[in-house]
């Protein structure tokens, strides 16, 4: 207990030099207010790239959509292709057989 009001009592004497030497409050202000601002930009930046990703994202979803799409409108066709193919053999086969 008395070792931890000595720690108290050390840190109010340096918090009350400080207070006394206002070049110090000044350069600790200006220290903290650098670090703020570092602090900011850094956030900033990493804003900027998240915003870029997503963006970058966004876009090679709507491609990927559109390549499914695409594929898909493809299958589609080659389905009914196919299936008018079969039609055809399968009318070709019963006039073969008929002959």
């Amino acid at each position: 207990m008395v070792e931890h009001l000595g720690q108290q009592l050390a840190a109010l004497i340096e918090d009350l030099r400080t207070v006394a030497a206002p070049d110090a409050v000044e350069a600790q202000i200006e220290s903290v207010t650098a670090e703020a601002a570092a602090q900011v930009a850094a956030a900033t930046a990493r804003t900027s790239r998240a915003e870029q990703a997503q963006r970058q994202a966004n876009a090679e979803r709507l491609e990927a959509d559109a390549a499914a799409s695409e594929a898909s409108d493809l299958a589609e066709q080659q389905h009914t292709t196919l299936a008018v193919t079969q039609h055809e053999l399968g009318g070709a086969g019963h006039t073969l057989s008929t002959r």
